[in-house]
């Protein structure tokens, strides 16, 4: 393989995301706020696939949104290209950024590997009551992930609660949901960041 056939190949596998940079982003019809209001994109909803490789100069960003083409508005939009995720990184508790809201003050998150194909992946959530500073009983979200090509994306959605990292694959499936768009964990290695669900992680 030549290098140019080579840097091809590896540009037509990279894989961007789009995501609201603050609570939500508007999805349009087309490149411009008089466009037809296709949907709303908000923090927490799964990130959608950017078409092509994001021209950071562009004022809008074009993406896959319910199987059609739709447009957000660059500035109120954030993309990441999903990377391998680390070797190192698997089964270590990786804490929050920030808060994921008023109630949610303090998360990690933390990817651990099934076998060679799936992952565990296991969101929590420190909770307080912003009005009474009350602490709240903590939350957990889990989920199980397929690996392909070192890229982790979750694809099945477990009954909230805790789940023991050392079940087996075929136990926790008969207690999965499939969910309806899978949702990619977003490494910016670069920031040290991880973007899973709408929150965001520290790996350093």
């Amino acid at each position: 393989m030549t290098i140019i056939a080579l840097v091809a190949s590896i540009a037509a596998s990279a894989q961007y995301y789009a995501f609201p940079q603050n609570n939500s982003v508007t999805l349009r019809a087309t490149p411009s706020t008089a466009g037809k209001k296709l949907g709303t994109l908000y923090s927490n909803s799964a990130p959608v696939l950017v078409v092509g490789e994001p021209d950071y100069e562009a004022k809008w960003i074009k993406v896959i949104y319910n199987g059609k083409e739709a447009y957000l508005a660059a500035d109120y939009t954030g993309t990441i290209m999903q990377e391998a995720f680390p070797e190192q990184f698997f089964g270590k508790d990786i804490e929050s950024e920030d808060a994921w809201d008023k109630t949610r003050f303090s998360g990690t998150l933390c990817v651990t590997k099934l076998d060679n194909t799936h992952a565990l992946i296991t969101m929590e959530w420190m909770r307080m009551d912003p009005k009474t500073t009350r602490s709240l009983p903590a939350e957990n979200w889990s989920y199980i992930g397929k690996i392909e090509d070192g890229k982790v994306t979750a694809t099945h959605q477990l009954p909230e609660g805790y789940v023991d990292p050392e079940s087996k694959l075929a136990d926790l499936m008969t207690e999965a949901s499939l969910l309806e768009d899978a949702i990619p964990v977003l490494i910016d290695e670069f920031n040290g960041n991880i973007e899973f669900s709408g929150a965001r992680f520290t790996m350093w």
